[in-house]
């Protein structure tokens, strides 16, 4: 890096660098920012100067960052933030008359779970924002908040790098859906149980039924099915399936159980063609845990903070 005056570094450039970091497109840049794709290409240009590297290498659909790019990125991404933050005027938030878009990150799992309940709640407390949810694989909630695609990510996340904060909404546990038309042995309930209280197949039961998979990647293994290992047992696997919509179609069809976080298996159920069960106690399978993550630079802004606010107490409350 040049650093003859680094003080002097126009904050305008990084805000150039920050808009072709989020389009990936130096001509969306520059509309983003109300400038000319030349004058965006002349901060560019500046920019490799003052870092003494590309930054930025062309592709047949934009552009994409170097290693040297994606190492400045967190920090210019925040200190921006925080400029923001400090700049808006400290004068109550009101979601009555705030208008715009607010992109969510979400699984899929979270969608289902958290989305109408997110809709709803925005529809009567604040009519003006809209909701735009973006589906994220797990693995990269915390690059999609880095590059300001969305302002939260929701779902089953993995531990963030520490410019991002994560936290834990609810623990569901994993209910098994068993299809009408399949009989399924049940462990004998006794006076104490209410009705409310689940049925709970048992162990053979479910290691000898069919089952369906939901796997994003592919995968045949899933909690289930490291759960039995460790007894020494496996579950017949019919089909793995890339959505949890595909996944119960297949399982309604072919008479197969089919296993998912407790309020995404009530979902299904209440449309029709399932039961939910307790999968065998045996198995102990961990409750899912839903999280809420944010970019540290976001946090102070109140919009942000009032959303992320409401959609904490929504999830304790579905």
């Amino acid at each position: 890096m040049d650093t003859r005056d680094p003080d002097r570094i126009d904050l305008n450039l990084l805000k150039v660098f920050a808009a072709v970091m989020t389009e990936r497109n130096v001509g969306r840049a520059a509309l983003r920012l109300g400038m000319t794709q030349a004058g965006a290409s002349n901060a560019l240009r500046r920019l490799r100067r003052i870092f003494d590297d590309e930054l930025f290498l062309r592709t047949p659909r934009g552009v994409e960052p170097t290693t040297r790019a994606a190492e400045i990125w967190p920090g210019i991404s925040a200190a921006l933030g925080q400029m923001r933050a400090a700049l808006t005027p400290a004068t109550p938030f009101d979601p009555c008359t705030v208008t715009g878009e607010v992109g969510i990150g979400v699984t899929e799992i979270a969608e289902l779970v958290m989305g109408p309940a997110i809709v709803r709640h925005l529809q009567a407390e604040a009519p003006g924002l809209a909701p735009r949810f973006h589906h994220i694989d797990r693995r990269d909630a915390a690059r999609a908040l880095d590059d300001g695609e969305i302002w939260l990510a929701l779902g089953m996340l993995p531990d963030p790098p520490p410019r991002i904060t994560r936290i834990f909404l609810r623990r569901d546990p994993l209910l098994t859906l068993v299809p009408d038309g399949l009989d399924i042995d049940t462990v004998p309930t006794g006076p104490e149980d209410g009705p409310e209280v689940l049925p709970l197949i048992t162990l053979d039961a479910f290691a000898e039924a069919p089952h369906v998979l939901v796997s994003a990647t592919g995968s045949a293994q899933g909690v289930m099915d490291r759960a039995l290992a460790d007894l020494g047992r496996e579950r017949r696997l019919l089909a793995v399936a890339s959505t949890l919509p595909g996944a119960a179609e297949i399982a309604a069809c072919a008479k197969a159980l089919l296993t998912a976080v407790g309020p995404t298996a009530f979902t299904i159920a209440r449309r029709g063609g399932f039961t939910v069960m307790r999968p065998p106690a045996e198995l102990n399978p961990q409750p899912a845990r839903l999280a809420l993550m944010f970019h540290r630079r976001d946090e102070g802004l109140p919009a942000h903070r009032w959303l992320r606010t409401e959609i904490t107490r929504l999830a304790r409350t579905i």
